[in-house]
């Protein structure tokens, strides 16, 4: 006779045999779920971990460019294209600075040698745990530089003045003036001053003057709504930052230029006699002031091929027409582009490089350079851009005046950016008058600038290429900003 209690013994214990296994197999199937799910989430972790690293490598960065602007190489061995890099691993410490906890690398492209400000910087970061899970990221920096106003003035001269057949298209400022401004802004117009007399700091009589300024700092009286021909709104008082000339456009920002000038990829005319010109000027001019050949100065024109043709010019009338000159010498645009004539210059011509573009500035300014002479740029006719995409840009930086010759055309146009360090722009009394003149570009004066004169219609359109990618070498103002952020 068989036990029933033996048998159901051992029914029970191969049930909890079985009944052991499957809890086994799931509590150990849940841990290695829990520590692959652990694993994960640490991996994750990290890789958020690794993006916060390379972001700290970009931020490091911009720090090092508003410590010293032209560092493109962290202060080690310049690496070249095409990575230009990488600089590093640098360590990444925890916050109280004492534990390394990731690593950064940074690959950094600087500005072309003849134009543009922006620095294009890439980090890539990793947890020190992590090597193998890395971030990028690509950051684009760029600094303002002084095209970023349709029109600027320092105006401690007089006030800035648009008449009646004025138009600009882009921002217009004033440092120590006011703005008379009856034409028609498109943009914004600023001034530093909060009012001048009883006027506001930007103030208009078209159809109507303004009432007067109530003396605040900035008015709390203007007309609302705006008066029509302000169509970007203006604003003025000492809120408003001065953009100065001195310090942009001073002696250390004119030696740094000069240096340009006389290295192998720049291009210097210096007119003084041999044994006193420049060594590193063109010989060929060396003593055309004093024999008289290019008393009155040197007329540049830009033509097709990245090339130029110059002239010497030893006579002009009173309103700045060529009435005498040399033969053209033919020049190809310099490598930084830097142009620098120590005399005054006349300029015209036609941009046509195919997709390379020409990018040129050209500095008229005598000796002492970093003084005030009486150096002019003179526009002697048309001077246009192949295209206005950006990749023509063209600076005119005169010592003293930016003017034009009574020669130019009836419908005058300046695709350019025109600077007039210590002196105006403007255009003489031309009888009759011509009909236009549109400069596309930017223009700056130290003095009151004054075109009413010369031309019956004026258009001034800012062109917001020049924003970022200035011509060569233009002057700057502020630090180094973020343009663009991704992560490759």
């Amino acid at each position: 006779m068989i036990d029933s209690k033996k048998g159901n013994s051992g029914s029970i214990l191969v049930l909890v045999i079985i009944t052991t296994s499957l809890f086994l197999v799931i509590l150990l199937g849940s841990i290695s779920v829990a520590l692959l799910e652990q694993k994960l989430n640490i991996r994750k972790v990290a890789r958020v971990q690794a993006l916060h690293v390379a972001e700290a490598g970009v931020n490091y960065y911009r720090w090092a460019l508003y410590h010293d602007k032209k560092e493109y190489c962290n202060k080690e061995t310049c690496v070249g294209g095409p990575d230009y890099g990488p600089y590093g691993p640098y360590p990444y410490t925890d916050s109280g600075g004492e534990n390394i906890t990731g690593y950064y690398e940074l690959y950094i492209t600087p500005p072309p040698p003849n134009g543009s400000t922006i620095v294009r910087v890439k980090s890539v970061g990793w947890m020190a745990d992590y090597p193998e899970i890395k971030r990028n990221i690509e950051v684009m920096l760029g600094i303002s530089s002084w095209t970023t106003y349709a029109t600027m003035t320092n105006g401690a001269d007089a006030d800035l003045g648009y008449g009646v057949g004025s138009e600009v298209w882009g921002p217009v400022h004033c440092n120590y003036g006011c703005v008379s401004f009856d034409g028609i802004a498109n943009n914004i117009v600023t001034s530093s001053q909060p009012g001048c007399g009883n006027d506001f700091g930007v103030y208009t009589c078209r159809n109507g003057c303004d009432v007067n300024w109530d003396g605040n700092d900035p008015p709390q009286n203007l007309p609302d709504p705006e008066r029509s021909n302000f169509r970007g709104g203006r604003d003025m008082g000492t809120h408003i930052p001065i953009v100065s000339f001195s310090d942009s456009v001073g002696g250390e920002y004119m030696n740094s230029i000069y240096d340009k000038a006389t290295s192998s990829d720049g291009l210097l005319f210096d007119p003084a006699d041999a044994g006193t010109a420049d060594s590193d000027s063109d010989p060929f001019y060396w003593g055309c002031q004093s024999d008289g050949t290019c008393a009155a100065g040197f007329r540049i024109t830009f033509k097709a091929g990245n090339k130029f043709d110059m002239r010497s010019v030893s006579s002009k009338s009173g309103n700045y027409k060529v009435q005498s000159e040399s033969t053209a010498r033919e020049y190809e645009v310099p490598v930084n582009g830097v142009i620098f004539v120590k005399h005054s210059v006349w300029v015209s011509g036609q941009f046509d490089n195919g997709a390379s573009g020409t990018r040129a500035t050209i500095f008229a300014f005598k000796d002492p350079i970093d003084g005030a002479g009486n150096a002019d740029i003179i526009i002697h006719d048309n001077m246009l851009y192949s295209t206005t995409t950006g990749i023509d840009a063209l600076g005119l930086i005169a010592q003293h005046d930016v003017t034009f010759s009574e020669h130019c055309s009836n419908n005058l146009e300046v695709d350019a950016a025109l600077l007039a360090k210590t002196g105006s722009r403007f255009a003489p009394n031309f009888v009759p008058n011509k009909n236009s003149v549109t400069i596309y570009g930017n223009t700056a004066s130290f003095l009151r600038p004054s075109m009413s004169a010369g031309f019956n219609n004026r258009y001034y359109v800012y062109d917001n290429n020049l924003t970022f990618g200035p011509p060569p070498h233009y002057p700057s103002t502020g630090q180094y900003t973020f343009i663009s952020w991704k992560e490759e």
